[in-house]
């Protein structure tokens, strides 16, 4: 199956107490799992670290979101 990956800052994360914007994405793309690593606070070396930390599973046909 198919992956949505969002990678950034607290923009992107998931926030429990309202509904964030990536619900609304993952909402539309019904046919795919997510995946959220977003971190309030973090930096655009945070975002390019985990990036190549996990670029490796990302496949051809999955969605990558970045944000900061």
């Amino acid at each position: 199956m198919s992956k949505i990956w969002f990678f950034g800052d607290s923009y992107i994360s998931s926030y429990k107490l309202a509904k964030s914007w990536t619900i609304n994405v993952q909402e539309e793309f019904i046919d795919y799992d997510s995946e959220n690593l977003g971190l309030p606070g973090s930096s655009l070396d945070y975002l390019y670290y985990i990036y190549n930390k996990r670029r490796t599973e990302i496949k051809e046909g999955d969605i990558v979101i970045l944000t900061l």
